[in-house]
């Protein structure tokens, strides 16, 4: 690796979502970066909230969120690429989760049903 790709997904434990952008605007932000229409990116982010029950939160800053509320949100950031390789250091450890293989459920299972594209590919 030499440089950022879409094929790559990171996902880190600390918060690294743009503070001046909406929750919905953080999410499509690589896919604004590879040119998709307005329109296509916005409905892959309103089902990538929805995927992460965050659908109700897309208009709102990500100081308005919990910590575990961001860090669902930079899941689904990291999701809606589609990337062949996703990253995660402890995801899971802000989102209160009783069981974090439930969510690992949710991020890894439900991709491709919200994404319609290769989903994420794990060992």
């Amino acid at each position: 690796m030499t440089k950022p790709h879409p094929d790559r997904g990171i996902v880190f434990q600390q918060h690294t979502l743009f503070p001046w952008k909406r929750v919905i605007d953080n999410v499509v932000f690589g896919l604004k970066m590879q040119g998709v229409p307005r329109k296509e990116r916005l409905e892959r982010a309103r089902a990538f909230l929805a995927l992460v029950h965050l659908e109700a939160f897309a208009n709102r800053y990500p100081a308005e969120l919990s910590g575990g509320m961001q860090q669902r949100v930079e899941i689904a950031r990291a999701l809606i690429n589609s990337p062949r390789v996703l990253l995660m250091d402890e995801p899971f450890g802000g989102t209160r989760c009783a069981n974090p293989p439930e969510h690992a459920g949710v991020a890894f299972g439900g991709v491709d049903a919200a994404s319609h594209h290769r989903g994420v590919r794990h060992a």
